[in-house]
């Protein structure tokens, strides 16, 4: 059975229940973000100690690592193959500060406390808008690739995954081709330096 790495990012994640539906995780999310209303990606639920999720992984067997860095491996293995595709081909879309994961939280962070603070000098309800729009084209090509990638997977063994994984690139980079594109409308979108982030706390103090 296929288990959840999935989660919505509201500047901080909030993890889908343990379940071994991923097709319904995915489709649970694009509900959730419709609108545009909160960014996806893609993590592993990760087992505390103390809790409950590492106490039954360590009775099952599956927990591994140091206590500090707990990890496990799935149930079935190309859930491993899905979580290391997804982390390699789309890391710095994720995970790097200026990846576009990040520029577009920011936004719709950042939109608000422009319409809060910034009124006079820019449009905050339209910034809003057009960061949510831009989220949401963002987050149908997330999970339209995670789809593709999970159909795909599902339908293979562990050795075929792996002889057919250029396949896989190229189809993925066909669903996520317009990240180029929402980049560009999002580099237009936000406010120069005049509202960056540094004069936030200045313009709050006044």
């Amino acid at each position: 059975m296929w288990e959840s790495i999935l989660s919505m990012d509201l500047r901080g994640s909030i993890p889908i229940r343990a379940g071994n539906q991923s097709k319904e995780n995915i489709e649970f999310l694009r509900e959730l973000g419709k609108g545009g209303r909160a960014t996806v990606h893609f993590t592993k639920r990760f087992p505390y100690v103390g809790t409950r999720i590492a106490d039954d992984l360590k009775r099952e067997g599956r927990l591994k690592g140091h206590f500090s860095i707990p990890d496990y491996s799935y149930l079935d293995s190309r859930v491993d193959q899905l979580q290391t595709f997804f982390n390699t081909r789309f890391y710095n879309v994720l995970y790097d500060d200026r990846g576009l994961m990040s520029r577009l939280s920011f936004a719709l962070l950042d939109s608000v406390v422009v319409e809060r603070f910034f009124s006079e000098v820019f449009d905050g309800h339209r910034y809003y808008a057009e960061a949510a729009r831009l989220t949401d084209w963002f987050n149908c090509s997330m999970l339209d690739a995670m789809e593709l990638a999970r159909g795909f997977m599902e339908c293979r063994s562990r050795e075929e995954i792996w002889r057919d994984w250029p396949l896989l690139e190229e189809m993925v980079s066909d669903k996520v081709s317009i990240h180029c594109s929402i980049a560009q409308e999002l580099e237009n979108l936000i406010p120069g330096d005049s509202l960056s982030f540094e004069n936030w706390n200045e313009r709050i103090l006044l």
